[in-house]
């Protein structure tokens, strides 16, 4: 399957948020994701997920979609 340049971001944005660990490095290495070794650089914070959450009821859209906005990437 071949996925489109954004739906490709998307993922990665994704997969990005999660806390580092073999499955993130192993999906960033299958999404074609380069340099994993520098994504390690993560907040050590915990990630507040129920906020998240209620931010995207709020904004009628996906966690997904809050979490790419966060990462600072423009949709289209």
């Amino acid at each position: 399957m071949e996925l489109s340049p954004e739906l490709r971001d998307y993922l990665i944005a994704c997969v990005r948020s999660a806390r580092p660990s073999t499955s993130r490095e192993d999906a960033l290495r299958l999404l074609g994701e380069v340099d994993v070794e520098d994504l390690w650089d993560v907040p050590p914070d915990p990630v507040d997920w129920e906020e998240i959450e209620a931010e995207a009821r709020r904004q009628g859209c996906t966690v997904a979609d809050i979490l790419y906005d966060r990462a600072g990437r423009e949709r289209d």
